[in-house]
């Protein structure tokens, strides 16, 4: 029994035996040999496979399911062999092909090239041999009489013919020899139409029209987009500049007055005054060469945001690389110089110590206390701040002296003694030097019968420099012990232990008691 081989040829699947296999894969392999060459190579090349397919398909039975060489041998003899009459010197003619090839019948297809709807009445006229437009004409005339009948067996015949979409199909549809040499000279005459017809259309006054059309809407939209860029670029210019005037003004404002003129570019909602940061934090030795390369840090990029938005909005060009590139190294060269006066600067608040001292208040537990503040909060004026908590004021009065707001607070003790507690923290350049900065602060109270004067600030001389000073004033208070707060303390208590959930914004103005849990309801 031989061997059987499974092969695709045009999408379908057939069984050969293995002689015929090596027959007909030797013949497909001369026929792309011989078409590589051609620009029409491929589709001739696969026209040729529909054929031989369609063939192969007419060979196939129910009892009979394999094709054998004798049968690759006679589509061979029917298609023709390669050699007979694709040479161009040979002398074959068409009579001669004729009387070799079978003569194939014609087929019904529908004719996609020559249709007017469905190609129904050009695929008639083929395979009849009529014009097509005979065959129109009857269907129309008939149409009226017969109640549209005719319209309804176009439909149906446009549904069940199939369309010549192939070469051979369209070969078929018109009958006659179906040799390798009629696909060859069908797919060259549909190639040459197709490239006849682009070029009359090509030199037609509809295509240069068309072309002309579509040249001046290219056109038209190029300038339209370039219009409305333009604007955009303009206006994006002028955003720049309004930008960066508006940035000058408020850091103008830091340095000049002792507020900014835009609220987004002042620190939290408070003042603050950069030359005044700059004293108090930095060397004097330093001052100079720190607030130049801040201007320039600060300055150069807002010059050069502006300087864009002018080039954006006037749409000048300006040999301004040289100007660049200074301006970059020397706004480098600031970024340095900061990040070096930081890094000397820090230093000197490297270390934080805390010294604490414990007074005694001598009364008697049955008394009830007064807590009130011996100065008021309008004497003194806000000045600028480092971070919330660690606000700076100021006093006419005393203008060499800057003023802290300490956090006062009020606690249970387990003692029967009542006593006040100070706990000053400052930073400093060594351990030393910051305990020494914290019995710097100085804070004035004092006790008059059973009233607790406190002041609202604690203060250091303007003349040395901020070493980040910070007060706490604990009150310890016993059980049972009552105490009135007055309202002008609402801004020192920080901490105030309440029983009953209590809130420490209800403090000030009342009195209450302390009990294990904190202060509690009491009114005298």
């Amino acid at each position: 029994m031989k061997k059987t081989v499974k092969i695709n040829i045009s999408g379908i699947i057939f069984h050969l035996d293995e002689d015929a296999f090596n027959v007909l894969q030797a013949y497909l392999n001369k026929l792309k040999v011989h078409f590589s060459a051609e620009t029409e190579g491929n589709e001739i090349v696969n026209d040729i496979e529909t054929r031989i397919a369609e063939l192969l398909q007419l060979k196939i039975t129910e009892q009979k399911q394999v094709i054998s060489i004798d049968d690759v041998h006679e589509i061979i003899e029917i298609l023709g062999k390669p050699e007979d009459f694709l040479d161009d010197d040979h002398t074959d003619t068409s009579t001669e092909r004729n009387s070799r090839n079978e003569k194939t019948g014609r087929k019904f297809y529908r004719d996609l090239d020559s249709n007017v709807l469905g190609g129904v009445c050009a695929g008639l006229g083929a395979h009849f041999n009529i014009d097509p437009v005979i065959l129109r004409v009857l269907f129309i005339v008939f149409a009226f009489p017969l109640v549209g009948f005719t319209i309804l067996l176009y439909l149906v015949l446009w549904i069940v013919i199939p369309a010549a979409i192939t070469t051979a199909q369209k070969v078929d549809m018109r009958g006659g020899n179906y040799s390798i040499s009629d696909i060859e000279h069908a797919v060259k005459n549909e190639f040459e139409n197709v490239k006849g017809n682009f070029n009359k259309f090509k030199s037609s006054n509809t295509y240069n029209k068309t072309r002309s059309s579509v040249n001046q809407a290219g056109s038209g939209l190029v300038e339209i987009i370039a219009f409305f860029g333009r604007i955009i670029i303009a206006l994006i210019g002028i955003a720049f500049i309004i930008a960066g005037i508006s940035m000058i003004a408020s850091f103008a404002g830091l340095f000049v007055f002792s507020d900014s003129f835009l609220f987004w570019t002042n620190p939290g909602n408070h003042h603050a005054f950069i030359p005044d940061f700059m004293f108090s934090l930095v060397n004097p030795k330093s001052i100079v060469l720190a607030s130049v390369c801040l201007v320039i840090f600060i300055g150069a990029p807002i010059i050069a945001i502006i300087y864009w938005g002018l080039k954006l909005v006037l749409r000048f060009k300006a040999n301004d690389k040289a100007i660049s590139l200074i301006a970059s190294v020397a706004w480098i060269l600031s970024i340095l110089i900061l990040l070096g006066i930081t890094l000397f600067e820090a230093k000197e608040y490297a270390f934080s110590n805390k010294i604490e001292e414990n007074v005694e208040l001598n009364l008697a537990l049955t008394q009830t206390i007064y807590l009130k503040t011996n100065k008021h909060m309008d004497d003194f004026s806000e000045a600028y701040f480092f971070e919330e908590g660690l606000e700076v004021y100021t006093n006419d009065e005393f203008p060499n002296r800057i003023y802290f707001s300490p956090k006062v607070k009020i606690k249970y003790t387990s003692d029967n003694d009542i006593s006040i507690k100070f706990e000053k923290e400052a930073r400093g350049a060594t351990n030393k030097m910051a305990k020494q900065n914290a019995k710097q602060i100085n804070y004035s109270w004092n006790l008059h019968d059973s009233i607790l004067y406190i002041d609202p600030f604690f203060y250091q001389n303007s003349q040395k420099r901020w070493n980040f000073p910070e007060l706490d004033v604990v009150i310890y208070l016993p059980e049972n012990q009552k105490i009135c707060v007055d309202k002008n303390l609402e801004q020192s208590l920080h901490y105030v232990r309440t029983a009953h959930d209590i809130w420490i914004e209800e403090i000030p103005g009342k009195c209450w008691i302390m009990t294990e849990d904190g202060l509690d309801d009491f009114n005298d």
